[in-house]
């Protein structure tokens, strides 16, 4: 079969105008048994693994929703998770994701391109896969997955494979596989490692079947590695992610200290991201020291910046007049569960740029509760 007709533009091009390629469904046809003997070598290794380490899964494995994810060091393994919620939380907001997005992967994106995609990823051996962030380029048939690990993940390529296949099968349309121009859905995956050992990947030539045509190997995946990247490179950009990336980055206290105060340094020259965003950086960086002092010195240096009472002001203001909207709305009905659900409508809008604290002495609703919406 001739590679013409099976690799087509996928529709999404880099910064530089070159062509994204994805393979048709001529190309999935021919070789879905291969494909199928990937994926399922791979989950054979995966569920290999997960006996092995049976006798030590509090220590050395974490099993999610069907999601497991071997560690190499377990010890800190709290801290790592909390560190791991904080990254989900940061790529979870649009304009961050898709400045990271076009900084690593050279894309030319705005906002409004790209969509979470929350649908549930289902592979034969697992019934529920769960990727960290997965969001779709609106109007095209291509999908970014960002995996965030504060500890090294040998197995990744292995989960890699799983990941693309469950979302590819997730969209798939069986019906056009015949066409000539049906583009299968194109996954690019992405992790970001910001542990303090070496990143290794285990060879895999010995599962990878031979796919006539195929140049891209399904078990590859672009890593952004904070060991590879200096300290001016990442205080370079205007990118939070890129702040955290640093802070992450610390060996010792000292050196953390130093690194929070440049990066608030640098947002107080450079106001390139939301001061709210960076505060909630540093409270989940020091939420584990002991001297509680300095991380409300922290705090109070980030809220002295110019314009961050003007955005703390302003969206308690938009909070209160949203609340006092829907609480007249409500009255005038006569229904109360309405004035509630509008308040969480507000309260869920202002997650992630505002604490949690701070929204829930607003609009009267608990902490568990905004945490749930």
């Amino acid at each position: 079969m001739n590679e013409e007709k099976m690799y087509i533009p996928s529709g999404l091009k880099t910064r530089d105008g070159k062509d994204i390629m994805c393979y048709t469904g001529a190309f999935y046809l021919k070789n879905k048994e291969k494909i199928d003997k990937m994926l399922k070598k791979c989950e054979e290794i995966l569920r290999e693994e997960d006996k092995k380490s049976k006798g030590f899964q509090k220590k050395s494995t974490k099993q999610f929703k069907g999601k497991i994810i071997i560690r190499e060091d377990t010890e800190k393994y709290d801290i790592n998770q909390k560190h791991d919620k904080m990254f989900k939380e940061m790529l979870s907001d649009k304009k961050s994701t898709v400045d990271f997005i076009n900084s690593f992967l050279h894309l030319n994106l705005v906002e409004d391109d790209i969509e979470k995609y929350e649908k549930e990823f289902r592979t034969s051996e697992f019934s529920n896969v769960e990727a960290d962030v997965v969001y779709k380029i609106k109007n095209k048939n291509v999908f970014i997955l960002i995996e965030h690990q504060s500890s090294v993940d040998y197995k990744m390529s292995y989960r890699i494979m799983c990941y693309k296949y469950a979302i590819i099968e997730s969209v798939i349309d069986k019906k056009r596989l015949k066409e000539k121009s049906y583009r299968i859905p194109m996954v690019i995956p992405v992790v970001l490692y910001t542990g303090k050992r070496k990143w290794k990947r285990l060879l895999i030539n010995d599962i990878e079947e031979k796919v006539e045509g195929y140049a891209e190997n399904w078990l590859e995946y672009t890593l952004i590695d904070v060991n590879k990247f200096s300290k001016e490179q990442l205080l370079a950009d205007n990118l939070i992610i890129t702040k955290a990336m640093l802070i992450e980055k610390s060996k010792n206290k000292e050196e953390l200290y130093r690194n929070i105060e440049e990066v608030i340094n640098i947002q107080k020259e450079k106001k390139a991201f939301d001061n709210l965003q960076l505060e909630k950086l540093i409270t989940y960086e020091l939420s584990e020291t002991e001297d509680k002092n300095i991380m409300h010195e922290f705090i109070e240096k980030i809220r002295d910046i110019e314009g961050s009472e003007e955005i703390m002001t302003n969206a308690s203001r938009i909070i209160n007049r949203e609340i006092r909207k829907e609480r007249k709305a409500g009255l005038e009905q006569g229904i109360q569960q309405g004035l509630r659900q509008g308040i969480a409508l507000v309260a869920k809008k202002l997650k992630g740029k505002m604490e949690i604290k701070d929204i829930s002495q607003i609009t009267g609703l608990s902490e568990a509760e905004i945490e749930n919406l």
